[in-house]
């Protein structure tokens, strides 16, 4: 990405999805004055392709601003292991709201009020769970647990 792109889905009925199939990643935002902007949007099912030390599977911000709001970034992956966001050292990360993005791995610099879920965050892939948008929802003994007050 060489440019500013700014998504946000807030005004729309249904969110954004982004799904590379896994087989790319969505956003490799280079050095200089670029900024990626996300609200309400989901990336998953995308992957880096490759092997090797922070490269992101949805996103990769090397020198470079992103600011991530009400999204869910999960199930994205760098040659199979875990890693939704990459923030390289010399960057920043600014997070709005509270979005889940159990693969944050950061370097860089991390700002913002929001919040961060990060860990395993114990859900399904993104399929069509009886609606549009496709969906990420929790495992069905994950529903169990919280029925019974755990």
């Amino acid at each position: 990405m060489s440019n500013d792109v700014t998504i946000d889905g807030s005004a729309l009925s249904n969110q954004i999805v982004i799904n590379g199939n896994h087989s790319t990643r969505i956003f490799n935002i280079m050095g200089g004055a670029n900024v990626l902007a996300l609200t309400h949007c989901t990336f998953s099912g995308n992957q880096a392709g490759f092997v090797g030390a922070g490269v992101g599977g949805a996103v990769d911000n090397y020198l470079s601003t992103a600011f991530v709001t009400n999204s869910l970034l999960a199930g994205n992956t760098e040659s199979g292991s875990p890693d939704d966001i990459y923030n390289w050292a010399s960057s920043t990360v600014t997070i709005g709201a509270t979005n889940l993005a159990p693969g944050l791995l950061n370097e860089g610099a991390n700002n913002g009020s929001g919040a961060v879920i990060g860990g395993a965050p114990m859900l399904a892939a993104l399929g069509n769970y009886g609606g549009w948008p496709a969906q990420i929802w929790p495992y069905p003994e994950c529903l169990d647990q919280h029925r019974r007050g755990h």
